[in-house]
């Protein structure tokens, strides 16, 4: 079974979408970083007694990507420390303007 795909010339963006509330500035406010999001410290020293076999670390995040598609195994060595919980933000605040951010 062969297909093609149609050619990105024919993709037009929807002029409606501009109108919708959502790009409508008019009525944002800004607030501070923190305002919105929790710093949260949980830390595990010893990965392994507690049956930890991944670690994610600012490597395996990529700048422009919330999907996580590599870690590291703590077998192999780590020094790791924080410890994340499913569905929390992972941020790398040290060099933000890499944008490195995924959904744990």
């Amino acid at each position: 079974m062969t297909f093609s795909l149609p050619s990105l010339g024919c993709f037009q963006p929807n002029p409606d979408w501009a109108k919708l509330p959502l790009f409508d500035h008019s009525k944002w406010q800004g607030v501070k970083f923190g305002d919105v999001v929790a710093n949260v410290n949980e830390t595990e020293r010893d990965p392994n007694a507690v049956g930890i076999e991944r670690f994610i670390g600012l490597e395996h995040l990529e700048p422009g990507s919330l999907h996580i598609r590599t870690w590291g195994n703590v077998a192999d060595g780590t020094t790791f420390t924080r410890r994340c919980k499913p569905g929390q933000v992972l941020f790398g605040k040290r060099r933000a303007y890499q944008r490195k951010v995924a959904v744990a």
